[in-house]
């Protein structure tokens, strides 16, 4: 981030670099400096201004780009202990603007394998000092622990790559590929090699068996091009 906590913005396309940096000169945009990375351009602005500034003309000119969150807009996150899972975000965030945390943002957590919500909440502020008076919510008796740093790299859930969120992400959307399911002719092949006598049914197996070692590594191959999938509220 250059030395002054500002982020850089990742412009896509290198083509037209001339006429867009002096779209942002004519706009006052100051940049400390500028490099390619691929088939893109990393521009580190000098000050948050600048950084909003670079924003702004990007997104109004509809410009892929994906960018990292300044500093000073981070909210510490916190997880909330001791609610029950079918309480309210909505009574939890107005219970805790009440206490003096003004910002709160709340959301629900889920299980990371089952999808269901568990009775653990999210609280995201800037005051998160403030947290260290609240004792109960909803008269219940809570407690305040610091949110886990997930193991995994996060991956964005609009472009799909890695390194970045979603929120400071205007790539273009792609959709995740998922493991096709077996066919319905695959299926009736199973079924007929079932019928059959188990001498020609071991044969068939042992044909099927070079096929198989052949496609499988080529499918190990795709799909090892498939990027997983990271909850960012998940535990």
């Amino acid at each position: 981030m250059a030395g002054t906590g500002v982020p850089p913005i990742n412009i896509e396309g290198t083509a037209d670099w001339s006429s867009l940096s002096r779209m942002m000169n004519s706009k006052g945009i100051q940049f400390s400096k500028a490099r390619t990375a691929g088939n893109s351009v990393k521009v580190f602005t000098n000050t948050p201004a600048d950084y909003r500034q670079l924003v702004a003309l990007l997104e109004s000119i509809k410009r892929p780009f994906f960018t990292y969150q300044l500093k000073e807009d981070r909210m510490d996150q916190r997880v909330i202990r001791g609610l029950p899972r079918e309480m309210s975000v909505n009574d939890i965030k107005e219970d805790l603007v009440s206490q003096g945390i003004a910002d709160a943002e709340v959301q629900q957590m889920t299980s990371r394998t089952t999808k269901k919500p568990l009775p653990l909440f999210l609280v995201k502020t800037k005051m998160p000092e403030k947290l260290a008076d609240i004792q109960r919510l909803a008269m219940l008796t809570v407690s305040f622990e610091r949110k886990k740093k997930p193991s995994e790299p996060s991956q964005c859930y609009r472009c799909q790559r890695y390194g970045h969120t979603q929120r400071n992400c205007r790539l273009a959307e792609r959709i995740r590929k998922l493991p096709q399911r077996p066919s319905k002719s695959l299926h009736k092949e199973a079924l007929q090699l079932l019928k059959q006598p188990e001498v020609t049914r071991q044969e068939t197996r042992n044909d099927s068996d070079l096929d198989a070692s052949a496609s499988t590594s080529e499918s190990e191959w795709n799909d090892s091009n498939i990027e997983g999938d990271v909850q960012d509220v998940c535990y």
